[in-house]
């Protein structure tokens, strides 16, 4: 038996031309641009407080803040976005760093929704004691001071 042991070349190094490439812990999927996030988030009619960084920022925390506003009463329901991948936060693999977390301000109309809907764990964070609530899509909320930090699985 003869074995072919002829292997196609490997991809070209060069991403040029498909823009940026992020690595990528877990198995999240595709980090966005600035644009491509702000233009998400637009479309659904969030707003922004301030220029949030969102450079690098998951698709799946995207899709989270859009399912969000949808489950929440859509134009009735007021989402903010104030903070993703810049600013001063803790590091970690499923971090805002890594594009895992994105925070919203505490709208009336968020805290309302969330606070009836989603399960409230009991527990509240070590390091901040922000309390938790999980979301039906297996995000998590955490309840910190003026906003919710929103952390989507990552792994």
């Amino acid at each position: 038996m003869k074995l072919n042991l002829n292997l196609p070349p490997p991809p070209p190094q060069n991403n040029a031309v498909l823009g940026p490439t992020y690595p990528t812990p877990g198995a999240g999927g595709p980090r966005l641009t600035q644009q491509d996030a702000q233009s998400q988030l637009g479309a659904a009619h969030i707003r922004f407080q301030g220029a949030p960084r969102l450079e690098g920022v998951q698709q799946k925390a995207i899709d989270e803040v859009i399912n969000l506003k949808t489950i929440c009463g859509g134009s009735s329901c007021d989402v903010v976005v104030n903070s993703a991948t810049g600013g001063s936060h803790n590091s970690g693999t499923c971090s805002h760093a890594n594009g895992w977390k994105i925070d919203v301000d505490d709208t009336p109309s968020v805290n309302n929704y969330i606070l009836k809907n989603f399960q409230d764990t009991g527990i509240n964070r070590s390091d901040d004691g922000a309390r938790l609530y999980n979301a039906p899509s297996g995000a998590t909320y955490a309840r910190e001071s003026g906003h919710w930090d929103i952390q989507v699985p990552c792994i």
